[in-house]
C-alpha cells in the first residue's frame, strides 16, 4: 500500500500486538558461559579483541537484575530453573574432567 500513497506517512503505523516493548531475556548458558571464558583470561582465538575480566564482573552483577527475564527462573516455580543450573554445572565438569583428565 505505501507504493501507491504519493506522500508516505511521517511515522509508521503502530504495530498491534499484545506484547510488551523493551522486555529483555537472558540465555542463562550462554552468559555464563562468556563469564566463566573472559575470567579465565585465556581467548579461543587470540587476534580478536577480547574483553577485560572486569566486563565478566559486569555481566555476573545483572544476573541479579530483575528487569531482565529469563524463560526458566521462577519464583512461583523454581524447578525449572534449579534443573538447568544443575546441567550447566554438570557440563561445566564435565568439560572440565575432559581437558585436565
Amino acid at each position: 500500500a505505501d507504493l501507491l500513497l504519493e506522500d508516505r506517512p511521517a511515522e509508521p503505523p503502530p504495530v498491534a500486538t499484545g506484547y510488551r516493548r523493551g522486555v529483555r531475556a537472558r540465555n542463562l548458558r550462554l552468559e555464563l558461559g562468556w563469564i566463566g571464558a573472559v575470567l579465565r583470561g585465556r581467548p579461543r582465538y587470540p587476534y580478536l579483541p577480547w574483553p577485560r575480566r572486569e566486563a565478566s564482573l559486569g555481566a555476573l552483577l545483572s544476573l541479579l537484575d530483575p528487569r531482565i527475564g529469563d524463560d526458566l527462573m521462577s519464583r512461583s516455580d523454581p524447578g525449572p530453573g534449579i534443573a538447568q543450573l544443575g546441567s550447566i554445572a554438570r557440563d561445566a565438569f564435565r568439560r572440565r574432567g575432559s581437558r585436565h583428565g
